[in-house]
């Protein structure tokens, strides 16, 4: 069973420590085909990119992800600018964020999440997505719903 971690205070660096020394993070993210992720979400309930079936299909490996290139592009423009992004809301909320890699839902262990960060607030960790979207990305109510619902499973985890 993967833990899962609410510290406060002081032992925010003994948290940071544990994460990023503990090699089963590692080692589940990269079997995540065996889980529900926190982005796979979306798609089972309507509002990713792709239907529940093509992502079941995906899961079982019976057919590999096709992006088309605006797709393709758009990720790596997310992933290239993620890192900025992270920095500027750690400065902009003047609170800390620590990466963490994947985490295990504590009850259900098919459902898992990866979020960019965690940050610490006076609740507790609270997981942090961030988006980065071009100049013409088009924040639909259908995008709003996909994001939402990854938020509230990474939550959840």
């Amino acid at each position: 069973m993967i833990p899962h971690f609410c510290y406060l205070g002081d032992e925010f660096k003994e948290l940071r420590a544990l994460l990023q020394s503990d090699d089963r993070f590692w080692e589940l993210k990269a079997n995540r085909k065996h889980f529900v992720s926190a982005s796979d979400v979306p798609n089972i309930c309507g509002f990713g990119w792709i239907t529940p079936r093509q992502l079941w299909k995906q899961k079982c490996g019976l057919s590999s992800p096709k992006m088309d290139d605006y797709t393709s592009a758009l990720m790596k423009h997310g992933r290239d600018w993620e890192p900025y992004a992270r920095r500027e809301f750690e400065k902009l909320m003047q609170c800390p964020v620590i990466e963490t890699g994947m985490w295990v839902h504590p009850i259900d262990q098919r459902l898992s999440a990866s979020p960019d960060g965690l940050m610490l607030s006076c609740d507790g960790f609270l997981p942090l997505e961030i988006k980065c979207p071009n100049n013409n990305t088009q924040i639909t109510e259908k995008r709003r719903h996909k994001d939402s619902l990854q938020l509230q499973t990474q939550i959840q985890c």
